[in-house]
This record gives C-alpha cells, structure tokens and sequence, in this order.
C-alpha cells in the first residue's frame, strides 16, 4: 500500500508489518490495512526562516515573502575549473593547503583547492557588504564540502539579484522529501558471493532515512550505536534541527538499514535521521537536512574516519524529471560524493510514473533504482496501479522508470528489520548493500567500474509498460567481474559501443527554419541509455536520457548545409566513437513564381500554348515540372531543367477551363512556392442556325444593306464578334478568315460587328456596303466568331444591285 501526505507524494510503499509500527501505514498478512498509530512528537517551532512545505514549494515560498516572512531557498554555486586549477597551482597556497585539508577533511591538495575556491565564491555572493545583504539575505546554513548553501531571502527582489549572480548556478526552494528479504538475496544472487567471502567488511553505508533502530536483531541488537559487537550501526545522528529522541521514527529506516546489512553482512551502517514530523504526524525530510547529511559523509570519507562506500536515498519529492535533472543542487552534492569514491544510490520513486523519474534520483550522478518483485506474490494492489499477476524480475508497475535509470534491484515485498515493506525504497538498499560488498572485494575500484560491473553483469529486464530495458544487479558475477579485470568482465558483459542513426525532418533534403525534428534509433546488447546531440563534430557531453524523437535547432548562420551528430552510450557505458550524422541545407530565403499562358489570353483554342515562367530565386541547379494533373510535386513526372520560356501540349480533351502547374525543386536548398494560372481552351466554333439568324440583304443602285439576327452560340467561351464577307458575283465567299479582300484589289467585301454585351440578347444588326457597281449579282457569307478565336462556317445570301 502507498501513503501519501498532503506535503509530498510518498516514496514508500509498506506491505506488511510484523510488528506495531511506530509510524506509517500498517498491513497485515491478509492485505487488511489498520489505522497508523499515534504520530510522533511535534517538533520545536520553526526558525525565522520558513522551511514552506507545500506542493508547488517556489509558489509558496514567493508568496511567503510576500507576505513578509523570509523563506529558505537552497542555492548552487558555479566553480569554475580554471579557477581550481590557478588555485592549486598557486605555490603560496601550499600552506592553505595543508590548513584546508586538516580542517575538511580534503582528501587530496586538489580537492584542497577545490574546497577553498568553493568557500571564496560563496563569501562574495554573501558578502556582509554586498548587494544582497544589503536587501536582508542572510546564510542560514552552509555545507563544507558541497558548493552549496541555504540561505534565507526576504523578497523577490532578493531572489533576482540572487539569480542574476554569475557565481550562481541555481536557486532552489527548500523542498520536503518522502521516505519512499526473502526471496529477495537469491533473486541477486547474494549467498554465493557471501560463500565466496565478499561482505562488504570495512565499508561503511550512510542510510539517509527515518533513523535505525539498532536494538533490532537484524541489526545486532544494539546497546547503544557501535556497541556491543557485533552491532551493525556505528553510529547515529539526528540532522534535523529538533532530535525527536526516537531511534527511528516510523520504522521505515530500520528496514532499509536491515536490507543493506543482509546484502552486506560485513558492512556497517551509518543511521543518519535527516526526517521529522510535524504536529498533523506528517514525516518529511528537507532537502536541507539532506545535504548536510550528505555533506557529512564525504567529510569522514575524506577525513578517514569512516570508509563511506555508499550513501543510501530511499526518499524523493513529488518532482519528477523525464530528462536528467542537471542543475539541481543534488547533482553538485552527488558529483561531489562521487569524487570522494561514494556510491549516491537513490530510489526512482513510487509513483507509478513510466517516462519520468522523482528528484533526487534524477540528478546525473545519482543512481537511480527501481523496483522488482523478488518472486510470484500474486495480483498486487497499490495506491497508484494494480499488477494483475506477479513473478520474480518483474517490473513492479509503481515502480519510476525512465529510459536514463542506472539499476533495477528487489523491491517487492522485502522483510527485513522486523519490517515487511515494498517500494523502491526497499530496491534501492539493495545496490547500496551491493556497492559495499563490491568495494570490500576489490578496495582500489572507482565508482565508474562498480557500477560498470554492476550494469554488465546484471540480468536485464524489460519494463512492460513502457519497453524500458535495465540491468538487475546479479551480486556474485558482479563480484567476480569485478575481481577478475576491474572493468566489467562477466556473464552479460557488454563492450560493443551502441550503433545508430539520425534523421532531420523525415530525411528531407531542405528547411527553411533552424527548428527541426530528429529520428533517432540505437541498437545495443545492454540497452541504449543515453545520447548526446551536437551541432559540430567536437567530442559531446551533454548526454541526457535517450529518446527516439527530439526537436532540435540547427546551427545558425548564413543558408547552407547544416550537420547533426548524435552520440549514443549504453547502459554499460561503452560510448560510440563516430557519432550518427545526418545533413540537410538550409534555405530561409523564399522566392517566388508565376506562370503566364498564351500571354496573358483567358482563352484559347491550341493544343500548345506559350507558357512564360517567372521564377524569383531560381538557381542553375533548379528543376521544374509541369503538369495539369499533378497536384504536389511528388506526384508530378517530367523534371527538366529550368526554362523561363516553356510551350506546352494541354491536348485537346475536355473543352473548358485548364489548370496549369509549375513546380520546383533545388539541390542547392532554394525553396520556391509553386506556380499556377488557368486558361480555358476551345476549339470548336460557334453554332449557327440559318432561320434563327435571319439573314436578308436589301440592294440600292449603288448598295447592299445587309441585316441579320445575333443568334449564334458558344457553350464554352461565349461570341465574341460577327464576320460578314463578300464578293461580286453569284457565289459566297468559302469562309470568313484569310485576309478581307480590298475592292480595289478584287471587288471583296466585308466588315466585323461585335457580338452583343450581354448573351441572352438576340439584337437585329445592320451592315451597309456602298459604292458598288448597279446592276450587278453580290454574295455574302455571315460568320461568327467565339472568344477563343473558332469562326463558324456561317450562313450565305445572294442579291443584286438595282440598274
């Protein structure tokens, strides 16, 4: 079952309780749930700062302050590296050196340096002088060995001034965090490493959680921490500003603390409380407390008093991440643990999420868990979700997931410390336990090669509900991996780097905008975890969670062909050398077109028209097609270099209006829109019927006057004109075109007359021709004439002049 409090979103899932709990949600072997019992005691009044526990936690610490009540606000600050290595080689910092490591702990004179730097940049951000102190900012608590501090802002404008700093990297409220064995060793193969002799003997775990309570057996039975042998907590602190005066507050930490000293039953354990409650018996831990806590560990791993192996993070908040979270102060505090040579193992969360992980977990240099049942427990019900069935290696279905989380380990239902409890909170002490047994095998491994083995040794398993593929730590090839070569040698070793390949756009060859779309694909034996996109060739860093699609800006900068490379790495690490690259030309410029047929004409009756191409931006590289058909350009066929002068065959079927295309294409990237006119082709001449027409002459002795009906039609472009031709003697003119005959040449005859305006008028038209000789035979012929240029053969009438 998963609790959740009006603060955070519950990173523990409890499932059973062997006995009365003190805090939390009690389960008993039937699946009943009984009422939690009695909260512990309200703590002390809070500070002057407020500590805003609320579900947007920047909303509510800015409407603190407005309300005129400072709030915490937790702040990262930028180290340049240039800066720590002046300072290292600074030769009159040898005996800062010497001062710095004996007071922090530094385990080296570059982490010296370091640290000195660390502690220069925060005192002139904070300066007692300086602009922010002036506007009433004050460090409330400050972290030795982490770049980072809490500090209490009075007002907005002392959060922007903050902000603005360039020393500052991040400015974060002070968030509540949540606290998030059976079959569950075997399942990881824990007794056969343990028969080998690998205990985890000399490591030491910090759990980081709701306290231990070492009376228990599973942690041996404890008078007081570290005493009598063989006690498995040497030591215990409250971090919170009020001890509750309860060795652990709900039981949940005791559980954890037991998995890890079951993994590793060499291993000592490190109780550190960084959770309290408030007076409504909400239990949280803030991220302040945590850092201090984490703080602390790499001081005595650095100092020598404890071998810190591993920190242990079965807690998170209500944020989550579907892509590492880089800035947060978490991955400058986990980035330090692992220098110090500590393992951050830190639990996904309980939210049933599948495309996303809870902070801290998200934080690069975290190791995030996730949680499988260790064994068929049957259908399971939790808060957020229902796994019909159940079987061991299967991904319980509230367990986080995200394509970039580093393990999977057992997490459903564990039994340890007088406590049966289910979550990634119980998977994750788990790795933890693993880390120290690791270590005490091999003490000269990096945190790189332990979780190296670690990935390459495990089982993989697939999250069914979203395809995820990640290692289950299997303990004894991890061991014997790690033993054999240091790097990764084992079972399911992988060290073939991931394959690949990138696409821009779908493959297209242009773009007119820097803001694309990516394709993504990668192939690997252990699973592709991460990539890392580059606009240049140079070696890529920033590697986030890896995704099959991403929108992506191209490099800026004059049109031309742009590059993306793409750098993809396993979860066994290996990275490809020569990335995924895929070209595309970029072309913002965008000309223009238009098409002129038959120059202009709105009519015509050809089968081959002039076509005049205008074509604004065109290239000698450009391309064309024509086409009455195509509508796009991937449907049209006959590509030819580009003409500015074209003819065209339109054909000459159907009569009516034809639509003309001109479409582009450019190996140079130019983007030119499309051109299209319309021109309506008819080839066939008007129709004229002789008794509507009306034809009559009335000769003179020195003239014929000739009246007719404007009766003729055209269905497709309309009359346009009237032809009356005519000759002396008995026989009419063959046809009204050719050249009109001059009557000094050959007695020809003839006139043009407009068709009427408006079509449906039918107007009786005269036409007189004069001077001719009296009593002579005269023909004519009468023609129409349509809007495209067709004459119709016309109707004829014969008379004579009078004497």
């Amino acid at each position: 079952m998963q609790q959740q409090n009006a603060l955070v979103v519950l990173l523990l899932l409890l499932a059973a309780a062997a006995r009365p709990a003190l805090g939390g949600w009690v389960v008993s072997e039937d699946g009943s749930v009984a009422a939690p019992p009695a909260a512990a005691t309200p703590l002390a009044a809070p500070a002057a700062a407020a500590r805003v526990a609320a579900a947007e936690p920047e909303a509510a610490a800015l409407a603190a302050m407005a309300s005129g009540q400072a709030a915490q606000w937790i702040v990262t600050y930028r180290v340049s590296a240039d800066d720590v290595a002046a300072e290292a080689a600074n030769p009159l910092a040898a005996s800062a050196t010497a001062a710095t490591i004996a007071a922090a702990g530094a385990s080296s004179p570059a982490d010296a340096a370091l640290l000195r730097v660390q502690r220069t940049v925060k005192a002139r951000v904070m300066s007692p002088g300086g602009a922010l102190a002036a506007q009433g900012a004050s460090v409330v608590r400050d972290f030795q060995n982490l770049p980072v501090s809490v500090v209490a802002l009075p007002s907005a404008a002392a959060l922007a001034t903050l902000r603005a700093d360039p020393s500052v990297a991040s400015v974060e409220p002070n968030r509540p965090n949540s606290r998030a064995l059976v079959q569950s060793l075997p399942l990881v193969d824990q007794p056969a490493a343990v028969a080998a002799g690998s205990k985890g003997a000399g490591c030491y775990v910090a759990v980081l959680d709701t306290g231990a309570d070492y009376t228990h057996p599973d942690l041996g039975s404890c008078a007081t921490a570290g005493a009598p042998e063989p006690c498995r907590v040497a030591y215990a602190r409250d971090f919170t500003k009020v001890d509750d005066g309860q060795l652990d507050s709900d039981g949940h930490g005791t559980n954890v603390a037991a998995i890890v000293a079951r993994v590793a039953p060499g291993a000592k354990v490190l109780a550190l409380d960084v959770f309290e409650s408030d007076a409504a018996g909400n239990i949280y831990a803030w991220d302040s407390d945590i850092l201090a806590a984490i703080d602390w560990a790499v001081k005595v791993k650095n100092n020598g008093t404890y071998n810190v192996c591993a920190i242990n993070l079965s807690l998170g908040s209500s944020t989550f991440s579907a892509t590492p979270c880089t800035t947060s102060a978490y991955e400058s505090a986990f980035a330090t643990a692992r220098r110090a040579g500590i393992v951050p193992a830190v639990a996904s969360g309980n939210d049933g999420k599948k495309g996303a992980i809870a902070s801290p977990a998200c934080a690069p240099s975290a190791v995030s868990v996730g949680a499988v049942y260790d064994s068929n427990v049957n259908a399971r019900t939790w808060s957020v979700c229902t796994d019909a069935s159940t079987a061991a290696d299967q991904v319980a279905c509230f367990s986080n997931s995200a394509a970039y989380l580093t393990l999977l380990a057992p997490g459903a239902i564990i039994n340890a410390g007088g406590w049966s409890m289910a979550g990634t909170s119980q998977a994750t002490p788990h790795v933890s336990g693993a880390v120290a047994v690791l270590k005490a095998a091999v003490p000269t491994a990096s945190v790189a090669q332990m979780l190296a083995v670690l990935q390459s040794t495990g089982k993989l398993v697939t999250d069914a509900f979203n395809g995820v593929s990640t290692a289950r730590i299997d303990l004894a090839a991890a061991v014997t991996a790690l033993s054999s070569g240091g790097g990764g040698v084992g079972a399911n070793t992988d060290t073939t780097p991931p394959t690949g390949s990138v696409t821009i756009n779908g493959g297209a060859a242009t773009t007119s905008s820097l803001d694309v779309t990516l394709a993504i694909s990668g192939n690997d034996a252990s699973g592709v975890a991460s990539m890392c996109i580059s606009n240049t060739a140079a070696a890529c860093t920033a590697f986030e969670a890896f995704a099959t699609t991403k929108a992506w800006q191209l490099a800026s900068g004059a049109d031309g062909l742009r590059a993306v490379f793409v750098t993809l790495k396993d979860k066994a690490g290996n990275t490809m050398a020569t990335p995924a690259t895929a070209t595309i030309t970029l072309q913002t410029f965008v000309g223009s077109s238009s098409l002129i047929v038959n120059g202009g004409a709105a009519y015509t009756n050809a089968r081959t028209v002039p076509l005049q191409i205008i074509a604004l931006g065109a290239t000698p590289k450009t391309r064309m097609c024509i086409s009455q058909t195509a509508t796009d350009a991937s449907s049209c066929t006959g590509w030819s270099g580009f003409a500015a002068v074209k003819k065209f065959n339109i054909g000459i079927w159907p009569q009516g209006a034809r639509t003309i295309r001109v479409f582009f294409w450019d190996t140079f990237g130019a983007s030119l829109p499309a051109a299209a006119s319309t021109i309506t082709f008819d080839n066939v001449a008007p129709s004229m019927l002789p008794s509507a027409m009306a034809l009559k002459a009335t000769p003179s002795s020195f003239g014929v006057v000739i009246d007719f009906l404007q009766a003729a039609t055209d269905d497709v472009s309309g009359v346009a004109s009237y032809v009356v031709v005519g000759r002396q003697g008995g026989t009419a003119p063959a046809r009204c075109t050719g050249p009109i005959l001059k009557k000094a040449q050959s007695g020809g005859l003839a006139t043009t007359v407009a068709a009427p305006t408006a079509p449906a008028a039918v107007q009786l038209q005269s036409v007189s021709f004069s001077s001719l000789q009296a009593g002579t035979p005269y023909s004519f012929r009468l023609c129409a004439v349509d809007n495209a240029g067709n004459v119709a053969q016309g109707v004829t009438i014969g008379t004579q002049t009078t004497p």
